[in-house]
């Protein structure tokens, strides 16, 4: 098989991954800019949302950064613009993990907020709040699922590789 040939089956997986992730990211901006003051019990959640947009969306823009510079010409070129967007992406991906244990305390310390915009104290718009809320709670199931994909692999890599034996080389045959 020739490996310089992508996947079938891969490429139109990520593209459409790509496609979903953007159209939330721009979803979380729209919707947190929409109703920036439609939640007073807790005012950070609709700035949560616009921020997490924005940076996540930033480090995919670094992301693909890096991947032109595996393309560079030039090794020294190629080197420092790996070097610098490894940087920024590398600082932009812990203020987002920073970010995001903030906005789900956010979140989740007022849940269930009230709906009812008569009840000014404890009023939280339902769109902002139930998408916030959804977005953090699917991202943490998808790390869940993604820790408990990776403890399996593990655990079936230990099981398995001390029964694996290779088959002896010509050179061994030999001695």
């Amino acid at each position: 098989m020739d490996k310089s040939k992508p996947s079938p089956f891969l490429t139109p997986l990520l593209v459409i991954l790509t496609l979903v992730v953007l159209g939330v990211l721009t979803a979380a901006i729209g919707i947190g800019a929409n109703f920036l003051r439609d939640c007073p019990v807790q005012p950070n959640i609709p700035v949560y949302l616009i921020v997490l947009g924005v940076f996540v969306l930033l480090a995919l823009i670094g992301s693909l950064g890096l991947l032109y510079g595996l393309h560079a010409k030039d090794t020294y070129e190629m080197l420092l613009l790996s070097a610098l967007v490894i940087s920024v992406s590398f600082i932009l991906y812990l203020f987002i993990v920073c970010w995001f244990i903030t906005g789900s305390f956010w979140i989740y310390s007022v849940h269930p907020p009230s709906y009812d915009p008569t009840t000014e104290q404890n009023y939280c718009n339902k769109t902002l709040y139930l998408f916030a809320f959804w977005l953090n709670t699917v991202c943490y199931s998808c790390l869940l699922a993604i820790l408990f994909l990776c403890s399996g692999c593990t655990v079936l890599h230990i099981c398995v590789k001390p029964n694996f034996q290779r088959p002896p080389s010509n050179s061994q045959l030999e001695v």
